[in-house]
């Protein structure tokens, strides 16, 4: 067994997965992610974005997928709420992305350390429009490794969104 954050396991098994492209703007409980994959990426000949803000890492994700990789991005509740109306377009465009949102408390910028499952209902219906996505919830740290590769295997099998839900608790500790 490998001793990691859950954020580096999530981005150790988005690898795994096949994943060679991210797009992302750093956010507190999240941004482990993003850090680990810059520490990797290289190695695999692969592609990450650091963005201005979170609607155009939704967007740069989406391209990097409708462009044939398996891409993803990385936010936190906030984020989740700017990226609606970009996972709208991507439901509608039936682009098989994985949204990987670790949970803190909020609203916005409020209580970023503060362990919360909040952002369920920001993920099944957040989008506008006649929205389909796939929502994962892992439920430790090893699932946040293995369930990751399965929310890549799902977007591309059903042709939409998922959102992978760690909370901040898994994210940040090993």
């Amino acid at each position: 067994q490998m001793f990691l954050l859950g954020n580096e396991a999530c981005a150790l098994g988005a690898i795994a997965a096949g994943s060679r492209f991210m797009a992302s703007y750093p956010i507190t409980p999240a941004s482990e992610v993003m850090e680990y994959m810059i520490k990797n990426m290289d190695k695999l000949g692969a592609t990450i974005v650091q963005t201005e803000d979170e609607i155009a890492a939704c967007m740069t994700a989406m391209g990097g997928v409708y462009a044939g990789v398996r891409g993803f991005t990385c936010t936190s509740g906030p984020g989740l709420s700017l990226m609606a109306e970009s996972l709208s377009m991507a439901s509608m465009a039936e682009l098989p992305m994985v949204v990987i949102d670790v949970q803190r408390s909020g609203p916005s910028t409020g209580m970023a350390t503060k362990v919360e499952q909040s952002d369920i209902d920001a993920a099944c219906y957040n989008a506008h429009g006649d929205y389909s996505g796939i929502v994962i919830s892992p439920t430790s740290i090893e699932e946040c490794f293995y369930e990751i590769q399965k929310a890549f295997n799902l977007a591309e099998m059903y042709q939409c969104p998922v959102i992978f839900m760690p909370d901040l608790q898994q994210g940040l500790n090993k």
